[in-house]
């Protein structure tokens, strides 16, 4: 197995795949699970499904085949049973050893063993979420695993939050920066309402955050307007609602008393979720866990998922750590030991009992 599995994990990390071009990708993975006589389609946002026969309700399991940036042409190394790039790009761990896990996976269950499968591979999950595209209506399992957690193998996810996108306008008025009276400045206006707020953690359940401020055109004039990007991410959904309820409004007031005009859209962005230790999908995955000797840990994640998306679906997947190191950056690494776990894991979750 460990040969195969890490050729296979080398293989796809090689395969640019950064969000929105995750073709080859898929091309791949296609042609991995036409080896094994698996059949697979592809939807319009390319999102690949395959349904693969076996013992009882389907599991389902998902990963997804798009990275961030820096992703193209990385050159993967093994330096004391470590996998990590180059340097000069990220690895691709996140999500690629899910995907490496479940070809394994495949490949080591007897097929007279093996659970019915329902498998989705999604794409641009780092960027707009392009599994809530998929037709979910074409699963008929109601629960799974994924791995896309970079902690530790062993950590099972619990829950997840609500967060809501925000889109922030200032509309003021233009003037020569010699006659500031003349005009209406959008960045007054903009770091007032901001000064007014708080932000960073609000409570113990919710974050609240600007992320990107633009706008001006020329140094010697007053700006007209400006544009801010931020978030807001709560476990509880009432929380979410009063915390943008109060942005809302703050924005509201002084761009009123500055005579200014507001654009505000919150978009949602993903809803969140709570599981409990007892929960059957949530036990289920623990167990498999106890009988390779991995002893489950449990954890809340102030980040989102593709589990999300099933989990709003009705489809309660559990998300869990898949052993990779400093995701998103230069220094991505996954050890070929913690590999050989996630796989172990995946292998065991789709034995039939």
């Amino acid at each position: 197995m460990k040969k195969n599995l890490v050729e296979t994990f080398i293989d796809l990390v090689k395969i640019d795949s950064p969000s929105g071009e995750e073709e080859k990708i898929c091309v791949y993975i296609q042609k991995r699970l036409s080896a094994m006589g698996v059949k697979s389609q592809v939807d319009k946002s390319g999102n690949l499904f395959a349904k693969v026969d076996g013992v009882g309700v389907p599991v389902i399991l998902s990963a997804h085949m798009d990275t961030v940036e820096p992703g193209k042409n990385i050159k993967p190394k093994i330096i004391n049973g470590v996998i990590k790039s180059d340097g000069t790009t990220i690895l691709g761990a996140d999500n690629k050893i899910a995907i490496a896990s479940i070809i394994n996976a495949l490949q080591q269950v007897n097929p007279n063993r093996r659970r019915s499968l329902e498998i989705v591979f999604s794409v641009r999950e780092e960027t707009d979420g392009g599994i809530a595209d998929f037709d979910f209506s074409l699963l008929q399992g109601r629960t799974g695993i994924l791995a896309d957690k970079a902690t530790d193998v062993g950590i099972i996810e619990l829950a997840s939050p609500w967060i809501e996108n925000l889109e922030i306008t200032i509309n003021g008025l233009s003037a020569h920066s010699g006659s500031p009276e003349k005009g209406i400045n959008a960045l007054t206006v903009a770091s007032n309402a901001i000064t007014n707020l708080d932000w960073g953690r609000i409570n113990d359940e919710t974050t609240s955050n600007i992320g990107v401020i633009s706008g001006g055109s020329v140094m010697n004039t007053i700006p007209e307007k400006v544009f801010l990007q931020g978030e807001v991410r709560s476990f509880s959904r009432k929380k979410l609602d009063n915390q943008i309820i109060k942005i809302k409004k703050t924005f509201e007031s002084t761009t009123k008393k500055y005579a200014a005009d507001l654009g505000f859209i919150a978009n949602n962005y993903c809803n969140g979720y709570v599981f409990k230790k007892s929960d059957e999908y949530v036990d289920r995955v623990a167990g498999v866990m106890k009988s390779l000797g991995i002893k489950p840990k449990y954890e809340i994640a102030f980040g989102g998922s593709d589990a999300n998306t099933f989990i709003k679906n009705g489809i309660n997947l559990v998300n869990i750590g898949d052993g990779g190191r400093d995701p998103h950056t230069l220094k991505e690494s996954v050890t070929i030991a913690d590999l050989e776990k996630i796989a172990m894991i995946f292998t065991s979750y789709i034995q039939s009992v």
